[in-house]
């Protein structure tokens, strides 16, 4: 669907607004700009009471609705108040935030092009410009702009962040690692405030430290391989993870003592975040990425053994699959596979396919393929069967970073986006030496990565 700022035919011109509804007004958009959602909506309603059909105030309600994640009200709202006069650089920030949220990127670099029109000394618009253009792929041209948006305001969080996630994937570990430790300073997203001093990555010996995540259960899985490097400095580690990876955790080398989300704490002396140990242990170069072989197994309780036993007892090579991530992810819609595009490879002889997809819905991308999805209850049974396998092909997901982990062999297939840990133009992956990476040619096009696997499974 594709979204236009002009008015679809004549519309009658709103009541002008009293100098009481412009005052309120006035200090509406004072609250937006202040974050004071609630007060803020109500001056937008106390205007439409007096002015209905005010599009200053109705832009406001679009904005809330935008900041309360409903993204396509907040579109069809903003765009109507746009089209009755109302112009402002938040509206069309808002709007092309939401639109980047419903995969409208183009339209979104278009709304935020009219609000730098408007006011080109807006840092917001400038990073979400970046952001947006890192959406697209087009990565010198959002590094230019999140330059512009920290030119504009030096302490610009988001901003660094963009910048430092930009020098992460072109391979800049050092700058990268520094700009990615902004995150902290993003307002919702605060370190955890556990009364400790943080840990600066010196080997502290008898000290007691606290290890813990702080984004997704691919990221954790990833950065575990840091925390045996940590124990051998002789602290005593605690590592606090997700609840369902701690059966696959428990097989990590060193003495861990191990506590998920919602257990009492047991007592430390220092904290720090798992993404936050590769500047910590000082990964300045792509080649200094730690990896001694698998370190994460098949842990000795597999709750669903005998029924995945039995599923996977088929003959020919057993090639498992993941076609889509997880959809909470920010990303999912880019990273994720239509599953007719993966149909062909059924035909591939000699092949027996297993989907390791949970909640999968809908058809089966290949006719007859086994579905280990109902057998799969944590991820120690997610485990047993990657090492039954003779390959993965997975896009972007958990799944994949325990293959990976478990040094399993993986066909990694990569949006035109791809997230900076697979850095740029690599067929190979320092994270994982068994995966290889699949990368989309063009856009959004997923040919060229589903007819590399094919290639591969035919040879």
């Amino acid at each position: 669907m594709k979204y236009s700022y002009a008015p679809k035919g004549k519309k009658p011109r709103p009541p002008a607004a009293t100098s009481a509804a412009a005052g309120l007004l006035q200090a509406a958009e004072q609250m937006v700009q202040h974050g004071n959602w609630p007060q803020a909506e109500t001056l937008a309603r106390k205007v439409l009471r007096e002015v209905p059909g005010h599009p200053g105030a109705e832009g406001i309600l679009g904005i809330l609705a935008v900041e309360k994640d409903d993204f396509p009200t907040g579109v069809q709202v903003l765009t109507g108040a746009i089209a009755d006069g109302y112009r402002s650089p938040a509206v069309y920030r808002y709007l092309g935030y939401a639109l980047k949220q419903m995969g409208e990127v183009d339209a979104a670099l278009e709304a935020y092009r009219k609000g730098w029109e408007l006011d080109p000394r807006d840092p917001a618009l400038a990073n979400n410009f970046a952001s947006a253009l890192m959406v697209k792929a087009r990565w010198p041209e959002a590094r230019t702009w999140a330059r512009k948006a920290l030119d504009l305001k030096p302490d610009y969080a988001d901003a660094r962040l963009n910048l430092g996630l930009l020098d992460l994937q072109a391979g800049d570990l050092v700058k990268g690692w520094e700009g990615y430790e902004a995150r902290w300073d993003i307002p919702g997203f605060r370190r955890p405030n556990f009364g400790r001093s943080l840990w600066g990555g010196s080997a502290t010996k008898g000290k007691h430290l606290l290890l813990y995540p702080d984004q997704g259960l691919g990221d954790t899985l990833m950065f575990a391989r840091y925390v045996p490097r940590v124990a051998a400095m002789g602290l005593a580690v605690h590592l606090l993870v997700q609840k369902e990876l701690l059966p696959v955790l428990e097989t990590l080398e060193g003495t861990v003592s191990l506590n998920t989300h919602g257990e009492e704490l047991p007592e430390f002396d220092l904290h720090a975040s798992l993404p936050s140990l590769p500047r910590l242990l000082k990964t300045h170069t792509v080649d200094a990425i730690p990896w001694n072989g698998p370190y994460l197994g098949v842990p000795a309780r597999v709750p669903h053994r005998a029924e995945l036993d039995a599923a996977l007892a088929g003959g020919g090579r057993k090639v498992g699959l993941v076609w889509r991530g997880n959809r909470a992810h920010g990303h999912d819609a880019y990273r994720s596979v239509p599953a007719e595009v993966l149909a062909g490879l059924g035909d591939l002889p000699g092949i027996t396919w297993y989907s390791l997809q949970l909640e999968a819905g809908g058809r089966a991308p290949i006719p007859g393929m086994v579905d280990l999805g109902p057998h799969l209850g944590d991820f120690a049974d997610t485990a047993h069967a990657l090492e039954a396998l003779d390959l993965l092909v997975s896009v972007d997901s958990s799944v994949a970073h325990l293959a990976g982990a478990m040094g399993r062999p993986v066909l990694l297939l990569l949006h035109k986006n791809t997230d900076w840990r697979w850095f740029l133009d690599r067929a190979d992956s320092p994270w994982y030496p068994g995966h290889t990476l699949l990368r989309q040619e063009r856009y959004g096009d997923w040919t060229a990565p589903v007819a590399a696997v094919r290639a591969r499974l035919a040879g």
